[in-house]
């Protein structure tokens, strides 16, 4: 968590579809295009050094996490299991003991030479794929296809491993068939679809090598950690300073499927009520009359650039919804993308009336917590905030005499530390909000000091796993203080604080763009003692 943004990410993969700036097309790369450059080196001397001076867990660079390393980097390249065989992974073991030793030096090399064998074997599992589609299938035999294999062993040769994509190819054909596809459009659209995988595969240019590595590197020892390459980092910055134009959705990668992962309040996506968390991307077309093009198996950044447009202008996404089966039937979603300002994205109110009027029910919605940093800095006095605006709605429903309360905190991602703390004011008249313990084992004790009430009656706060960070700390002192019951199901888990550095900060100007590293710095905790991070938030009233 850090102070005024709203940093729910996950690691590398996370890009936000919400933004209207595009990226140049993407080009082949040749193998000899994959070279470890100075720039690499200069980043993995620093980022060594930074995670073993700064980080809060202090882990040693050692065997263990050189194991968990190259486990970590294979899977990142093969999360599917269906590239690589065990054959393969037997023979990089030689590095299992030895990237702790490489990255002390900056000698990163390996982590080249494992992804030029993975681009071979992505190119010969496509080719096989191309046969088995023309070959047909029978259609006599009973059996079934494991869609996601990420829990299994990788395939012990290459007999199992055809045998695995025979199943693979069927049962994607089988899901175009059921959708509507006729033979011709199906095969025509998988033989598309399975050159995409290589495409894409030849890509991934040196500094995604790069990055796709020391991520590897910084979440073998704690997951919210993360390295931004150059191009990333630009990303990372626009995202952080400008409103937010295009559909209004968080996206990550999630085996072949593209899921969707947030809906930004306010935002097309969550404004059309056709579109949930978990929801699968499978094809995406522009205008209202283009065709729809196939996305599966794309990577990330590809998938967003399709998505990514001017305001007014219509998208449409192919949609498998949350929970339907990958053969299911697909829905066709039509948005018309918007710019998402910070009003949009404030607190509201509404009023339940219950059984005939004997009850008001005001509820307040808090999407994130925010703060105009920029208008407080300038003295505006009206700057807006999430605890003055609640402050002043909570005034507002009492003028209409309800007779308790709702803090609707479902979705809300975090954001600032100081707002989290002075919500919580609002509800009690002083003392410690959360304890944050850094790296050095210093704890810290942010403390609500204002007496003051702006509310003392019957309070709910609603929760769902999508509440993270901030929400997480408000919610977790309500509980504490006994002042409200938290309803709703057990909630992220991430009670963590991290920094961003850019890395060209400690490098003379003339050196070329080394990117970011976002460093897990601190954890914070409630004021019982107990931590947020994996576990949540558990509610009084476990309410799904």
């Amino acid at each position: 968590m850090m102070p005024s943004k709203n940093y729910f990410l996950s690691a590398v993969l996370l890009i936000w579809a919400c933004l209207g700036l595009g990226l140049h097309s993407p080009t082949a790369t040749t193998i000899d295009d994959l070279q470890v450059t100075p720039e690499h080196r200069q980043a993995t001397g620093l980022i060594v050094h930074l995670m073993h001076k700064y980080h809060y867990l202090k882990s040693p660079l050692d065997d263990a996490i050189s194991e968990e390393i190259l486990r970590r980097y294979v899977e990142s390249l093969d999360p599917n299991k269906f590239i690589f065989l065990a054959t393969d992974l037997k023979a990089l073991e030689v590095y299992a003991n030895r990237f702790d030793d490489f990255l002390r030096v900056g000698y990163i090399k390996p982590a080249f030479d494992i992804f030029k064998i993975f681009r071979k074997r992505v190119q010969e599992r496509v080719d096989v794929a191309h046969q088995l589609l023309d070959k047909g299938f029978d259609y006599e035999i009973e059996e079934s296809y494991a869609f996601r294999r990420d829990d299994m062993h990788w395939p012990s040769d290459e007999t199992q491993l055809i045998d695995i994509w025979r199943k693979r190819v069927k049962n994607d054909f089988l899901a175009l068939k059921l959708s509507g596809r006729s033979d011709e459009q199906a095969r025509d659209i998988l033989h598309k679809r399975y050159d995409g995988i290589a495409r894409r595969a030849n890509q991934l240019d040196a500094s995604d090598v790069y990055q796709l590595f020391i991520n590897a590197y910084v979440m073998a020892i704690e997951p919210h950690t993360a390295y931004f390459s150059p191009r990333s980092s630009e990303n990372f910055k626009i995202r952080m300073s400008l409103s937010l134009e295009g559909i209004g959705a968080a996206l990550q990668t999630e085996n072949e499927y593209t899921v969707i992962r947030r809906l930004i309040p306010g935002g097309p996506a969550e404004k059309s009520r056709r579109l949930e968390v978990d929801d699968r991307i499978v094809g995406v077309a522009q205008g209202t009359e283009e065709p729809m093009v196939d996305v599966m198996s794309w990577r990330l950044e590809d998938v967003v650039d399709l998505i990514r447009g001017p305001k007014d202008s219509v998208v449409r996404l192919e949609i498998l919804p949350k929970g339907v089966a990958s053969d299911g039937a697909s829905e066709t979603v039509e948005l018309v993308r918007n710019t998402i300002t910070l009003a949009e994205q404030a607190a509201k109110k509404s009023i339940i009336d219950l059984d005939d009027d004997q009850a008001r029910i005001g509820v307040i919605e808090v999407p994130t917590f925010y703060m105009d940093m920029t208008a407080m800095a300038q003295g505006q006095p009206d700057y807006r905030s999430t605890t003055r605006d609640v402050r002043a709605l909570i005034d507002e429903l009492e003028d209409e005499n309800i007779d308790g309360l709702v803090v609707d905190l479902r979705g809300n991602g975090g954001g600032s530390l100081v707002e989290a703390t002075e919500l919580t004011g609002l509800f009690i008249k002083t003392g410690p909000i959360v304890q944050v313990r850094d790296s050095n084992g210093k704890i810290e004790i942010n403390d609500d000091l204002n007496p003051d009430i702006a509310y003392d009656g019957p309070l709910v706060v609603l929760v769902d796993r999508q509440s993270a960070s901030a929400s997480e700390i408000f919610a977790g002192a309500i509980q504490d203080y006994d002042r409200g019951l938290v309803v709703g199901e057990p909630t992220y888990g991430k009670g963590t604080v991290q920094n961003v550095v850019d890395l060209n900060r400690f490098v003379a100007p003339d050196v070329g763009a080394l990117g970011q590293l976002k460093v897990t710095i601190a954890q914070f905790f409630r004021i019982s003692g107990a931590s947020t991070q994996n576990k949540g938030v558990v509610p009084d009233i476990v309410f799904p």
